[in-house]
């Protein structure tokens, strides 16, 4: 595909800082994270497959035509609430009801652009609790008459950037003692992402490629992370916005970077990330493979190795 902008090559970041022992116990508990991430994988898609739909992974014959690839489509725009964030919705609550019912009875707190919210909604209504969705204040209309109308939740909007609706929903819910589930920083909610991972290798053990959208970071964490575990040779491309790139900043950094988000059609990926994000460590360990394309909302892509 053409581009204006020169191809940037592969660039591994090296940290010369020693760290401290804090750091290193910090980074220890990350790695152990990361390590069972693939198993945690697996037993949230025997968890959650009873409430989800198994989505068609279709064949495009017009896309693997034009591309010279066998190209095939992850429809998880067909799934339950439309997008795939039903599958971290419901391994959270699911996790929690095993564990410990009581916990959801006060009800709880997402912080959602629109589908994380919609998906947590769903959940909740299965156990019967409330939800409050807090969103920034550019938030799709769309998806808040979903919310309100659709499923009856109650939305906040907050700041003007989703972080901050993120920030604010976090700080209400421990004032009120209830649930936070924030749509990528959190390792139950990125298993359950990344049982999109699952449901493809299990279809399709032979891919070679598989791009995926980028917003915080953790539906591409928790699908990368099981794919690497099953065959280290799958290229895993993260698809973000060029209007708001600040996983890519972030990355190209190596630290976070937050601010370079603008209005774009890709609403359910934009906006800026929480800091201490758990998508994060992932992420630092990992080659870039970039390219600009001036073309499409969908700009740039990242080549991650885990």
């Amino acid at each position: 595909m053409a581009s204006d902008l020169p191809y940037v090559k592969v660039i591994q970041v090296i940290h010369t800082i020693k760290p401290s022992t804090t750091s290193n116990i910090i980074k220890s508990r990350m790695d152990e994270k990361i390590e069972g991430l693939p198993h945690e994988v697996e037993k949230a898609y025997r968890r959650i497959q009873q409430h989800i739909l198994k989505t068609p992974l279709m064949y495009s014959k017009y896309l693997s035509l034009d591309s010279g690839a066998e190209v095939y489509l992850k429809l998880e725009n067909e799934q339950i609430t439309g997008s795939c964030k039903l599958r971290g919705a419901f391994n959270k609550m699911l996790m929690i009801m095993d564990e410990d019912p009581e916990e959801l009875k006060p009800g709880v707190i997402a912080a959602s652009s629109g589908n994380h919210g919609i998906a947590c909604v769903h959940a909740a209504n299965v156990f019967k609790c409330s939800v409050e969705i807090f969103g920034q204040n550019s938030m799709s209309q769309s998806k808040v008459d979903a919310l309100q109308q659709l499923y009856g939740a109650k939305v906040t909007k907050h700041g003007n950037d989703c972080v901050e609706a993120e920030i604010k929903a976090r700080n209400t819910a421990k004032e009120r003692n209830q649930l936070f589930i924030s749509p990528y920083n959190d390792w139950d909610v990125m298993a359950g992402q990344g049982t999109v991972g699952y449901e493809i290798y299990n279809e399709l053990s032979d891919v070679d490629c598989v791009f995926v959208s980028v917003g915080g970071g953790g539906i591409i964490s928790g699908i990368a992370v099981y794919l690497k575990s099953k065959n280290s040779k799958i290229k895993v491309i993260g698809c973000q916005a060029s209007n708001s790139r600040t996983m890519y900043e972030s990355m190209m950094a190596g630290h976070l970077v937050n601010g370079f988000c603008y209005d774009t059609i890709s609403d359910g990926t934009a906006g800026d990330v929480e800091e201490g994000s758990v998508s994060k460590p992932l992420d630092y360990n990992t080659y870039f493979r970039v390219r600009f394309h001036k073309t499409t909302h969908f700009e740039i892509g990242f080549n991650c190795k885990f």
